[in-house]
């Protein structure tokens, strides 16, 4: 499991709000949008090596 998607179930157990799924975006890395108690929102992203395939 990858370490957004980890994340992802432990903010859904602690009643976060997840503003969308997570998604994987081509040479970056996997990615998911959060938003905080006070409506801040926070992207998590774990990054891919270089030269390693999304």
């Amino acid at each position: 499991m990858d370490e957004v998607d980890a994340a992802l179930a432990r903010i859904e157990e602690l009643d976060g709000t997840i503003v969308g799924p997570a998604f994987d975006s081509p040479d970056v890395g996997r990615m998911a949008f959060i938003e905080d108690p006070t409506s801040a929102r926070v992207a998590l992203m774990t990054a891919v090596e270089v030269g390693e395939p999304a």
